[in-house]
């Protein structure tokens, strides 16, 4: 039992050097990587649901959608998609260090991404421009607790030594644009150029 145990708790990974490295992972090493496999997942979900965002943004950016299409696709994204993910997460148990990475998750998904659906899709049925602003102000308090998100992920799979590839690699636009490949913003080729 001992050695399966060894074994089973040791982990190998490359350093910097390019040197595999042996890593002996602790009790508490065990129960946060739980927490951060479920955590990876709830992040890998609100990546999906930025790059639906992005779509709609884009597409309605170039003239490809109406304001009444994009304010119904809009709807549909909080309604079927976002409201379904808030109770997961709220409903994660981790240990108490991992809470406020919970809470950040809950905030962008309760509070910034969904008050920017509700107001975007409003100023564009209305055009409310004060509407529209209040809106943009929400999609970028949304990206910013994202960073903060992915920045807290990383620096846990930092401190467990693993290999994460190119998950930390992800680009909002670039994903919005392997999701939908005719929804290529404009600003961000011009950008890339």
């Amino acid at each position: 039992i001992v050695l399966i145990f060894g074994f089973a708790s040791t982990r190998y990974y490359t350093d910097e050097d390019g040197n595999r490295r042996a890593y002996r992972l602790t009790y508490s090493d065990m129960e946060l990587q739980d927490d951060y496999r479920v955590l990876k997942d709830q992040l890998t979900d609100i990546r999906d649901l930025l790059s639906d965002i992005a779509v709609v943004d884009i597409h309605l950016a170039n003239g490809a959608y109406t304001d009444f299409e994009a304010s119904t696709l809009y709807t549909e994204l909080l309604d079927e998609k976002l409201d379904v993910m808030i109770p997961k997460i709220s409903a994660m148990n981790l240990q108490k260090e991992q809470e406020p990475i919970r809470e950040a998750m809950e905030s962008i998904l309760s509070y910034d991404l969904a008050l920017y659906l509700q107001n975007i899709s409003k100023a564009l049925k209305s055009g409310d421009t004060a509407t529209a602003q209040t809106a943009l102000t929400y999609r970028a308090s949304a990206l910013k607790t994202y960073e903060v998100i992915e920045k807290e992920m990383k620096a846990i799979a930092e401190k467990l030594k693993l290999e994460t590839g190119s998950y930390y690699e992800w680009e909002l636009y670039k994903a919005a644009e392997k999701k939908d490949s005719g929804a290529v913003c404009l600003l961000y080729t011009s950008d890339a150029a």
